[in-house]
């Protein structure tokens, strides 16, 4: 097999990974929009259309790469193709860095959402153990009242 020959089955594979991220990506996105629509996301609507800039941006990524190997690679000497080829390359690496500066604020923002769950995963389970304690103590010592504003006291539900 020549150099060349392997080179150009190189740039098919590449381009076929990238079609094949880029087809992972439009379904992704797809699947996102449907489950939003039928009420089913725990994305707030904000951090949903930031997931779906991104996937746009990664999409358009995808295919400038799959294109720029398959339809613009340059041979040797042809100064106009390497540029128009260099153009889409160099757009494409920086929408590369905009996608993981994107990916980067969604994962924090999962974070933050996260601590927020965990915050208030924490203070219902306080709550709901003074309630079993206060249940508890009222079963034990009936003669006992509970305190104003308990779970037990009937002003409080």
């Amino acid at each position: 097999m020549s150099s060349s020959a392997s080179m150009s089955t190189a740039r098919g594979i590449f381009a076929l990974v990238c079609c094949i991220g880029l087809i992972a990506v439009a379904a992704g996105a797809l699947l996102e929009m449907r489950r939003a629509r039928r009420g089913d996301s725990i994305l707030p609507p904000r951090q949903l259309r930031l997931r779906l800039i991104s996937s746009l941006i990664w999409a358009i990524t995808l295919g400038s790469l799959a294109y720029g190997v398959l339809f613009l690679w340059p041979e040797r000497g042809d100064l106009v193709q390497a540029r128009r080829f260099l153009g889409v390359i160099s757009g494409a690496m920086m929408l590369i860095v905009i996608g993981l500066f994107l990916l980067a604020y969604d994962i924090w923002l999962v974070g933050q959402a996260r601590r927020l769950q965990q915050a208030h995963l924490e203070r219902n389970k306080s709550e709901l153990a003074r309630a079993e304690i206060e249940r508890v103590r009222q079963e034990r010592h009936p003669e006992i009242e509970s305190p104003p504003g308990s779970p037990m006291d009937g002003a409080a539900s």
